[in-house]
């Protein structure tokens, strides 16, 4: 695949950095995880994830639409952002990462434990996750996969810098 420099849909002053976007994806936010139709529509859907070397890794219930797309097209579409002039007005700024990326199904129940705890308590915290863990865990073995988007191409903004 082309390796594509990292850009922004405003100026480059806007661009976020490396680190700038790692630090924004650590952040409890919500993706915006598209793929593929086999009927030639998108599909876009809230979804968690945890963003760790690299990558991004989401737990995806049995029965997702995702799931049965991202086994017929691995090539998905994330977007992760802020706007937080609808509190502060224009001035405050928004942040958005988008990331074009190739998903895979990590078929690995150790990894999928892990997973599955770092997404819940990254959302939930440590009392409430606890709670979703064992029901999340057992449904591994009725159809919920974990899965890795590996980033191909960026685009990001961030209007709160000056520029």
């Amino acid at each position: 695949m082309t390796d594509f420099k990292d850009i922004s849909t405003a100026t480059n002053q806007n661009v976020m950095t490396e680190v700038e976007r790692d630090e924004f994806l650590s952040e409890a936010l919500v993706s915006r995880l598209t793929s593929q139709r086999s009927d030639g529509w998108p599909h876009v859907a809230p979804v968690w994830y945890v963003w760790q070397d690299g990558v991004f890794v989401h737990s995806i219930g049995a029965g997702r639409r995702h799931l049965r797309n991202i086994a017929e097209n691995p090539l998905v579409t994330e977007c992760i952002d802020v706007d937080y002039r609808l509190a502060g007005g224009l001035a405050a700024g928004a942040k958005a990462v988008t990331c074009f990326g190739r998903a895979e199904m990590i078929d690995d129940r150790e990894y999928a434990i892990a997973a599955i705890e770092q997404i819940l308590f990254r959302y939930l915290g440590p009392d409430d996750g606890r709670a979703y863990l064992e029901p999340s865990i057992a449904e591994l073995d009725h159809g919920r996969q974990m899965i890795r988007v590996t980033p191909v191409r960026w685009v990001t903004w961030d209007y709160t810098k000056a520029g």
